[in-house]
């Protein structure tokens, strides 16, 4: 990351006071301004005293949308399946007219019918 003074307060009303949480990355201690190109780089180490376990699974919902290589909107091919995950009440959203007339939504039961 670039060498800097992160956390430096600059509002007069705290004229005198040191934040608490300040880090100092510079050599120098001078705050690096805006646009300078010869900023130094510094290497932190991250070393930690135990390994997180792992994120649990999450089984998903029955009701959850199934992904589909043919399913689109009303036939526009800009809404396609991952534009229907991007909020799920659009899994139900109705995807075309089948054979006999039906307008076909996205769901478990129908995805085969793609």
């Amino acid at each position: 990351m670039d060498a800097n003074i992160y956390g430096m307060y600059s509002d007069p009303y705290l004229d005198g006071a040191t934040n608490p949480e300040m880090l100092d990355l510079t050599s120098d201690g001078a705050v690096v301004p805006p646009g300078a190109t010869d900023i130094e780089a510094v290497n932190i180490t991250l070393e930690y005293p135990t390994v997180a376990p792992p994120v649990p699974f999450v089984e998903l919902p029955e009701t959850m949308c199934l992904d589909s290589d043919t399913w689109h909107k009303n036939g526009d091919l800009s809404k396609d399946c991952p534009w229907a995950a991007l909020w799920a009440p659009r899994c139900d959203a109705i995807g075309f007219y089948d054979e006999a007339g039906t307008q076909v939504t996205k769901t478990p039961e129908t995805e085969l019918v793609y």
